[in-house]
């Protein structure tokens, strides 16, 4: 992935495919879908990819940092995203946080 804040032609903040500053090689971030290990803009977009596919998404702050922001990204900041889906493995057996996360975050 890589992220912008901004727009897709502007500031870039954090990408998976490696930097020169700070040094980074590329790496794919993994994770898993729909357990709330990832801003809830990814989860959505990841859960309808397929594997192989590359799509640019606006996630709005409500669905991202929302109004307080992280780190680099301030608060209220849309984050422009392109994504590519590597692959899609089976889903890790879920810890009791994570179900608890589940049952009290069902998507509308």
């Amino acid at each position: 992935y890589t992220l912008w804040i901004g727009g897709f032609d502007k500031k870039q903040i954090d990408s998976s495919k490696g930097s020169a500053f700070p040094p980074r090689l590329p790496a794919p971030f993994v994770f898993s879908v729909g357990v709330g290990e990832v801003i809830p803009g990814w989860d959505r977009t990841v859960k309808q990819m397929r594997a192989g596919e590359t799509r640019r998404v606006v996630v709005p702050a409500s669905l991202g940092y929302g109004e307080k922001g992280i780190g680099p990204i301030p608060g209220g900041a849309d984050l422009y995203f392109e994504i590519s889906l590597l692959e899609l493995k089976s889903p890790p057996k879920l810890t009791e946080q994570q179900l608890a996360w589940l049952s009290s975050h069902a998507e509308p």
